[in-house]
């Protein structure tokens, strides 16, 4: 029982952290934008390499 409470909790701090990550994301001007774009983007189109 031990166990699965500690597995629960896990589970509750990184939802947790995943939504603070998001609306920090969601909070950086031009941010949300960005991603709605690059979820619209074709596969077939992508950079197969990146000029970083």
């Amino acid at each position: 029982m031990e166990q699965l409470c500690m597995n629960i909790f896990d589970v509750a701090k990184a939802d947790g952290n995943a939504i603070r990550e998001t609306e920090y994301l969601l909070s950086v001007p031009g941010m949300r934008e960005s991603i709605k774009a690059g979820l619209a983007e074709q596969p077939q189109t992508l950079a197969k390499a990146l000029d970083w």
